[in-house]
């Protein structure tokens, strides 16, 4: 069985459903599960669980043979700011998945990762990174690049088919790679029984590099 974290956000969601399909028997932690009726619906198993709250975590952990985590708190606050679910969370799950015999972890890191990065949220994934390393788990750490069903459509141009204008903050003209996370999903399916891949960083990105105001132009001729 799989345990995924974070299957509320873009890619916990899409590797749930797709895990599903392909056979998988997957469970999935959540503060609220009563907001995971879809993933329950398709087949999951829904438990109640908080990285924030390390005693939730043994018995999420119980019967499972690989994790896939791909929570974050960049955004959160109080008790679900970054610090205590990006760093304190994950070194709790790590404990616990460790504890549990766990025979890989999947880590969802960020493309650019870096003790040296001028975001603490980079430099806090490393430091899990490295702490994931240390453990002494299989695991496989996911770089992906900015998400594109969240950064090139949510923020960008879903209100360009909604209102026919968006806000592209600055010049616009930085290229950036974008990956569906529907093709990350599709890469976890390949990476848990490869053993090749154990112990191992994969970054991953899309086939080009557009930047914000090529993306606008392409949802403006689609719509």
């Amino acid at each position: 069985m799989i345990l995924i974290v974070g299957a509320s956000g873009v890619l916990g969601r899409e590797a749930a459903h797709q895990l599903l399909r392909a056979g998988h028997r997957v469970r999935i932690l959540t503060r609220v599960p009563a907001q995971a009726t879809a993933l329950a619906e398709a087949g999951a198993e829904v438990v109640a669980g908080d990285l924030t709250d390390a005693t939730s975590l043994p018995s999420a952990l119980r019967g499972i043979e690989a994790v896939l985590t791909a929570a974050h708190g960049l955004l959160g606050r109080g008790k679900y700011r970054s610090e205590m679910v990006d760093d304190a969370g994950h070194r709790a799950l790590i404990d616990a998945a460790k504890q549990a015999s766990v025979r890989h972890f999947i880590y969802t890191s960020v493309h650019g990762a870096s003790p040296t990065h001028p975001i603490d949220f980079y430099r806090t994934k490393y430091r899990i990174e490295q702490y994931l390393h240390q453990s002494g788990m299989p695991y496989t750490i996911l770089r992906p690049s900015a998400f594109m069903e969240w950064h090139a459509h949510n923020l960008l141009g879903k209100s360009i088919l909604e209102k026919g204008s968006a806000i592209i903050f600055g010049a616009g003209d930085n290229p950036t790679s974008f990956v569906a996370a529907h093709d990350i999903a599709q890469l976890l399916l390949r990476i848990l029984p490869d053993e090749k891949v154990r112990n191992r960083i994969i970054a991953i990105g899309g086939p080009t590099n557009p930047t914000k105001n090529e993306v606008a132009a392409l949802y403006g001729q689609r719509a």
